[in-house]
């Protein structure tokens, strides 16, 4: 993962009080939620099979737009099977960006690709899955708690992340009940901070 990735999370790790799988563990994911909806309300639009196959856990989504247009990467936890999947999408004009990678990789059950077209569209999409073995794990599970029990203060004004070439998204799924955050421009605050932890994983 690039540098920066990985420096980001690193320093959301230092200024976050470090849990453990003790504190937070798994079972407790989503044990309290407010103001949650269902699929049809507010469930991912066109994500690839692996993040939608997740029913319990989370992941984060960022769509390029403007000079970002047809990149695409999820980054999430299946607590189902108890792993970690990434996903990235080159579209469009990112097409060819993608094609020699593709054409060279070795494909496994952990580590491959595949070429989409439709009728006026194609894509290449990279898929990594790795088992769930980090002790980041309890904070990320702790972090995802506050988000399913948070709820805004009506009397404020919502904040707007700063704008940015992608559209950004964070989604908690337990079961067919779902809470999102972010939207065109940077996520922030604690959603930020969680998306940070995920891709340190």
């Amino acid at each position: 993962m690039r540098i920066s990735v990985l420096a980001a999370a690193a320093a959301v790790l230092a200024a976050t009080p470090q849990t453990s799988l003790a504190a937070c563990p798994l079972a407790s994911f989503g044990e309290a939620k407010t103001q949650t909806c269902s699929g049809k309300e507010c469930g991912p639009v066109n994500a690839p099979k692996e993040i939608s196959a997740i029913s319990r856990g989370l992941f984060s989504e960022s769509i390029g737009l403007f000079i970002n247009d047809g990149h695409a990467r999820w980054i999430g936890i299946d607590l189902d099977r108890s792993e970690i999947v990434e996903v990235e999408r080159f579209a469009g004009a990112r097409f060819a960006q993608a094609k020699p990678e593709f054409r060279k990789m070795k494909h496994n059950a952990n580590h491959y690709g595949r070429e989409i077209r439709g009728l006026n569209s194609r894509a290449i999409e990279f898929v990594r899955k790795k088992p769930i073995d980090n002790p980041v794990l309890g904070d990320v599970v702790c972090a995802a708690n506050e988000l399913w029990t948070y709820v805004p203060d009506p009397s404020v004004a919502r904040l707007i992340g700063p704008m940015s070439d992608s559209h950004s998204k964070l989604y908690l799924l337990d079961r067919g009940a779902i809470k999102d955050f972010g939207g065109p421009g940077e996520l922030i605050e604690a959603p930020r901070k969680l998306r940070a932890l995920l891709e340190g994983m």
